[in-house]
Parts: structure tokens; sequence; C-alpha cells
């Protein structure tokens, strides 16, 4: 036996123990749980308990961990670089790699494990290229700039690590974090896109400028890079050759060929000396894609692979898995662990439909993942602050088309017939608000049903953006304005001040532009989501107006961090979001809000672990000396309490009843001497009771008697004053049998 060290009940006399009360036992493959009772061991057959000389919760020099069993601390030690549990010894061993060991000690600080201090000093000195990115990072100052404390932890975290996935959030210099990482000397290819490829080559001629800079434009142009040359690509552009064509000889469990990319000797000799950075790596995220498979290739071949992203889970939990698969990290383990991690089931269409993520998938990405928020690493940031700018005046043929949508819609869920679309339905707005309520909405809207409406809503909201595209240049406050459609934006392009950014803007156009606008020259810029929410810092600006959201939720984040990021200096960043009063846009609100509380629950939401007390060992506890009949005599005692607290609540539904019956009429007082009146009253109705089926002016009619009967057996303690109210309340219907002996009873008089 052992300490009890969890709430239970003991298994002999089914007391309440509680945790580090009383002791456990093992039988068979189930722990149980008895009280300090001797008696109660002896009934049981046990042997006298085993003694604990030490609570040890170490983590020992060869990786292995000396704990007692901690339900709570087990799904951290899984989530852990090289956890194995081994039956043979009972216990848990975990990496001591370089890499992982910052990792480890976190979450050995976190529940509370001793840790030796060599392994302590190895995790402060770490590698040969991790100390040199280190003091690289310390020593760098370009114009007067230098790294945040947090900015060279990335460096470190990266240097450490061969694959990594630096997801920091927008705005916290994700590109300097990895040029500084970077090796002297070293090959590498920087995958981006094609928008931002400039903006590389400016960063690394302001922080790496020992390296050559080599851009690639066309399809046919790539090479692979020389010593201390960055090769710059965008993903459209990668060479045919990467494609998996080639038969590796491999099968996957299903039998498929596994095919790789058909290299030369000499490229392959390349890539092996070779890092690879690939930036906005969410543009990875379909791992079946062309450009995903590319991706995925070079990942297998290169020396080391660095992903950025703030957003790795862009839009649904598959996006994470081909992130992950095409930089050739598992720390979730296989497609079907992945699936088991996000509670994902397969549907009726042979897809996947996922919940809410396990605590566990957070714990388990930080093997490969770092990830910080700017709510935590810069404190001085400005905080976003949200406003909803509602247009309510649709024109009646937009509003037709939106509720036309709905009313097929809501034929295809089976809400409605095809014989009640009636053009009256059609204009009653309050029969389609009520339809959208009843609508199973779980998904946002087809992209392809819907693109459409939404284009003619983003056109619908073009007077409503010039009016506040109007009050921002009255004041001369800079304004950033976002839309999905190109329609708003082109609108902007006509007015005096501003320039825009649309996918046709040519990159060194866009580069040209974001300069002008922060140099001051320009009013407003205004962008689409999809060509403008990534790689530009647009900071002399506090405010963003968004026309219309992307159907993607993280695009819309990134596009609002282009104006909160690293040199933003006011003090309030205002971004405002244009919405219909539609029902229809208002679910599509709510619905992107959701997809972005999915996507913290699986990055940063992790398992929440408070430390156990120091458990008391089981000479701390004494056993208790209790004969047989003592303990025999102790459950009895403890049966009758059970008994009487089932009784007193069958007693209180009764009392319930009984006191409608009474209404509100004045009740004496349950003194002593009354309660010995009801008490002899009720004997002598139970003696007569003949459980006549009416009142027969003999005893209780049937249901009464009953309860007369149950309430003589029970025994009245005179501390039950519920049980002598219910008994009172049954008597003053019997004057005829009982006014002669027991007239004190209609004293004060409870007539009804």
């Amino acid at each position: 036996m052992i300490v009890n060290r969890y709430p239970g009940k003991c298994q002999s006399c089914n007391a309440s123990l509680a945790q580090g009360e009383g002791f456990a036992y093992k039988n068979g493959n189930r722990w149980y749980s008895v009280c300090a009772s001797a008696a109660c061991h002896r009934r049981l057959g046990l042997a006298s308990p085993t003694p604990e000389a030490k609570q040890v919760r170490k983590l020992n020099a060869d990786g292995s961990i000396t704990m007692p069993y901690d339900r709570d601390a087990v799904p951290l030690i899984k989530s852990l670089p090289g956890a194995r549990w081994n039956p043979q010894g009972k216990l848990w061993t975990v990496s001591l790699e370089p890499k992982d060991l910052p990792r480890v000690l976190e979450v050995c600080d976190k529940i509370g494990l001793e840790v030796p201090e060599s392994i302590r000093a190895q995790a402060n000195v770490g590698t040969t290229e991790s100390r040199v990115a280190l003091d690289r990072a310390d020593s760098l100052r370009v114009d007067g700039k230098t790294l945040f404390p947090f900015q060279k932890e990335g460096v470190r975290f990266l240097a450490l690590h061969d694959r990594a996935l630096l997801a920091d959030d927008m705005g916290l210099g994700k590109t300097v974090q990895a040029l500084v990482a970077l090796p002297d000397d070293e090959r590498v290819i920087i995958i981006c896109p094609a928008a931002v490829k400039y903006n590389w080559r400016d960063e690394i001629n302001m922080w790496r400028p020992g390296y050559k800079v080599k851009i690639i434009e066309g399809k046919n142009a790539f090479v692979l890079p020389e010593p201390g040359e960055t090769v710059i690509c965008n993903y459209d552009i990668l060479p045919k050759y990467l494609s998996p064509t080639k038969d590796s000889g491999k099968r996957t469990q299903k039998g498929d060929v596994i095919k790789v990319a058909d290299l030369t000797d000499e490229q392959a000799s390349i890539l092996n000396e070779t890092t690879l950075i690939a930036d906005e790596a969410h543009l990875v995220k379909n791992y079946k894609a062309a450009r995903s498979q590319k991706v995925t290739q070079l990942s297998r071949r290169v020396k080391r692979v660095w992903f950025l992203t703030g957003t790795p889970l862009l839009n649904r939990p598959t996006d994470l898995y081909g992130v992950l698969e095409s930089g050739n990290m598992s720390p979730l383990g296989n497609w079907y662990r992945f699936v088991q991690l996000f509670n994902g089931y397969k549907n009726q269409w042979g897809g996947y439909e996922f919940g809410m993520p396990s605590p566990e998938v957070p714990e388990r990405l930080k093997r490969v993942m770092l990830r910080r928020l700017k709510t935590e690493v810069l404190k001085d940031l400005p905080p976003k602050t949200y406003q909803r700018i509602q247009v309510s005046d649709m024109s009646d043929t937009l509003t037709k088309r939106i509720n036309e949508f709905i009313l097929a819609s809501a034929v295809r869920e089976g809400l409605l017939d095809l014989d009640d679309l009636t053009p009256k339905l059609l204009k009653d707005q309050k029969k389609v608000n009520d339809i959208v309520s009843k609508m199973d909405m779980t998904e946002l809207p087809s992209f392809e049903q819907f693109s459409e409406i939404r284009a003619l809503l983003a056109e619908a909201r073009i007077p409503a953006m010039l009016e506040e595209v109007e009050s921002y240049e009255e004041s001369d406050t800079p304004l950033v304005v976002f839309s999905a459609h190109k329609a708003p934006i082109l609108e902007l392009g006509k007015r005096d001040g501003w320039k825009i950014i649309t996918g046709e803007t040519k990159p060194e156009d866009r580069r040209d532009i974001v300069h002008a606008f922060q140099n001051g020259q320009l009013k407003g810029i205004g962008l689409t989501i999809q060509a403008g929410g990534v790689g530009l810092t647009l900071t002399r600006a506090s405010n963003a107006l968004f026309v219309d959201l992307d159907w993607t939720p993280a695009m819309n984040i990134q596009a609002e961090d282009r104006i909160c990021r690293i040199g933003q200096t006011s003090s309030k960043v205002l971004i405002k979001r244009m919405s219909s009063t539609h029902p229809l846009d208002v679910h599509m609100q709510e619905l992107i809000e959701f997809k972005i509380a999915l996507a913290y629950q699986a990055l940063e939401a992790g398992i929440a672990y408070t430390p156990l007390k120091k458990r008391p060992l089981t000479q701390d506890i004494g056993i208790r000396e209790e004969s047989d009949e003592e303990l025999a005599a102790r459950i009895g005692a403890a049966d009758a309490e059970a008994n009487r607290q089932i009784a007193l609540g069958k007693l209180s539904a009764i009392a319930g009843r009984e006191a409608a019956k009474v209404n509100d009429t004045p009740e004496p007082e349950l003194t002593p001497e009354r309660k010995d009146m009801l008490r002899e009253a009720l004997g002598y109705m139970a003696g007569r009771c003949d459980g006549a089926e009416t009142k027969d002016g003999v005893g209780f009619n049937k249901p009464d008697a009953r309860i007369g009967h149950w309430l003589n057996d029970t025994g009245l303690r005179d501390e039950d004053d519920m049980a002598f109210r219910v008994l009172e309340r049954i008597l003053v219907r019997y004057r005829r049998q009982l006014n002669n002996q027991f007239d004190e009873i209609w004293k004060p008089s409870l007539k009804k």
C-alpha cells in the first residue's frame, strides 16, 4: 500500500477519503482506496503499507525522469521531444539534445522537477552555431537599430534547429531573425511571395551585407545558390525538376508508390549544403498542390529548413498539417494521429470534420515551433481597437439577391419546399431573417456560390467608404484601406494623393508606393487583402478601414498587422470594419471569429498545470486500531445516517406537496410538547388505519396511510422538524378521528 493520491472512498467501510488521506492498493490492474482503519485492512486482506523514504521529482543526467505518478503532468511529459515510456524501469525518458533542452527545461520547471546543474549549463552553452548566431545578434547595430531580446531568443531557436517553424505574430520581425541566425557563407534559398522579393533583398543588404543576392525572375531562371549567396524565388516559379516524378522504391501504408524529385548528383550535393527559408509558409498549406510538393522535396533534401509564418493554421486544421508536412516536420505524428488530436472524424462525403484541438497540440508543436504574440513581447505596442460601421442602405436589387441565396439554401436543407418560394416570401424580410436563424450555418457559405453577392456587397459600400476617406483627409490623418475585392480599391486609385496595390501591381512598384506612403508623400493607400496583406510595413498610419473581409480569417489579421507592428508609435490602433445589417453578413462575421478562436486553441492555449502540493508519506499516516465489532458499529451508524439522508430527501418532496394544500395558513411552533403529541397521534392513527380508499371516519385513507406508516417506521427524531411538519399537515385532515383525544392539534386553528 502507498499513500492515497486522489480523492475516493474506502472499499471496506465506504468512508470518503481526501487526497493524502488513507492508502491506495493495487488489485489486478486497478487501484483502490482504503482508510487508515486496521479492521478495514484485515477485512480486505491487506498487508502493512509500504514505507516511502523519499519523494523524488527529478530529471536525471541520462534523460530519465524520476517522480511519483502525477496524472496532470503526464500530457506535458508526453509532449517533450523524444519522450518514451520505459515499462521495465517504469519511468519516462526524454531527449537531451542541445536543440531540445530549452523545451525540456521549460516543462521540467513547470511541473517542478529538479534539474542537475550540468544539464542547465549544457542548455546555456547550446551548439557552436547557436553561440555564434547569438553573438552576432548581440553585436549587430544597423542605423542605430538593435535586435529586441525576444528576437535574439528567436535567432538562438533557429540556430539550434535544423527543422523549425518560426510562427511569431505578424510584425515581430521574423525576417531579421532568420537572416541573423544564418551562418556565414551559407548557400541559401529564400522562397516567398512575389510581392516581397525586393523586401527580402533590402533586408539582406541591411542586416547581412556579406551575402550576395540573386532574385529569380521567370519560370526557367532558377539556379541553385553558390556559397555566401541567397537565391530569392517566389513559389510559383520553382523549377519543374523539384516535382516528385521518380519512383523511390518505397510505398505508403496503403500501398501507393512514394515518388521523389529526380535530381542529378550535383543538385543533390548542393542542396545537402543549403539552408531553405520559406516565408509566408502558410502558402504551402495544401500538401497535395504542385507548389507544396516542390517545397516538400526541397525540405527533405536541404541541410536545414526554416519556415516563417504568423498563421500556420490559416483556416482549417488541415492547413497546419500541410505546413508541417511541407516542412518535413512531424511533431503531431502522422495523419491519423493528427486527426485524433484535433477530434476529427470522416464525414459522409469522405472528407474530414474537426472539433476543438486537444490541449496537447500546442505543447507538441513547441518541439519545432516558436511563437510569440505582440501582446507578450512588445508591451509598448498599442492595442487594437475594433469598430463596426454598419451600412444599411443596400439596394432592393442586392437585398433580393441575398434573399434568393438564403431561400435556395433553405430548400437544400429541407426547411422550405419549392412551392414555398413565392415573390411574397422573397420580399418579407422578417420571415427571411427567421429562416436564417433556423438554418444549419456551421460553415461559411460556399465561396463559389456566394462570391458574386460578396462582390456586390463590396461595391455597395463604396459611397460609405468614400465618406470615411473624406473625413480622414479633412483631418490630415493617414489611412490604410483594405478590401477583399478590387472595385473599392480601384475607386480609391482615382483620388488625388492616393496609391493602390492590387495583384497586378509589380513588386518594384509596390516597394516604391510603400516608401512614398511611409515618407508622408501620400494621403492614404488602398490594398486588396490578398495582394497587400503580407510583407509590407505601413506604420505611418494607425487607422485601417476594411470595406469587407477576406473569406480566410487569418488573412484579415495579417492585413491588420501591416499597421500594428514594430515601428508603430501611436498609442492606439483603430481597425474599422464595414458590414451590412443583413443577418447573413452578421453570421459570416461570427463564423470568422469562431475560426480565429480555433486557431488560438491549436497554437497558443496549451495545457494548464498546477503543481501538486507535497504529498504525505506513509509513515506520516498513523494506522487507526479498530476491532471488527467497532468497524461493524461504525458501518452500521454510517448506513443509518445514509438512510436518514435519503429519507430527508423524500420528506422534502412530500413537504412541498403538503405545503400547497394548507396554502398560507399560519402553522404553530413545533415545541417538544407538540412533537410528543403529534407522535402519539401518529401511533393512534397507524394502529387503527384500514387503508380505506376514501375517508370512512376510522383511520387514514390509502394515500395518507402509506406516508403515515413510513413516518412511523422511520422513527421521528426531535431534530427533524420537516418530518413533524409533514405529519401535522396530514393529521389536521382527520378531525373526526382525532378531535376527542388530540384536539390540541387544531390550536391555534389550522382548519382548511
